[in-house]
């Protein structure tokens, strides 16, 4: 069956399955840095995480397309949110122990 594949074929594929392994393997990270930055800062959380979903389909929908070219912007996007909610987390938690 695999031998009736082209190789555009394969690449598409390819392209396809890679864009959602990758969003699945980052799905625990950013659930739970969106549940701790959502406990202390629910607002914030939930703007940087539309922005977080925003970037995945854009990234997503860039692979697809283009292969791993094709993944940049929506790849900024996901990690400047994913940075803020790591942040926003961190700080609320020291805030709250009383280290802040």
């Amino acid at each position: 069956m695999f031998s009736k594949f082209r190789d555009d074929q394969w690449k598409e594929f390819n392209n396809f399955q890679r864009a959602h392994y990758n969003y699945v393997e980052s799905a625990a990270s950013v659930l739970t840095t969106l549940l701790v930055s959502g406990l202390f800062y629910p607002r914030v959380s939930s703007a940087l995480g539309i922005a977080y979903i925003i970037g995945r389909q854009l990234y997503a929908h860039g692979y697809r397309k283009e292969g791993p070219k094709g993944r940049l912007l929506g790849a900024g996007i996901l990690d400047v949110s994913l940075i803020g909610l790591l942040g926003t987390g961190i700080y609320g938690v020291l805030s709250f122990i009383g280290l802040i």
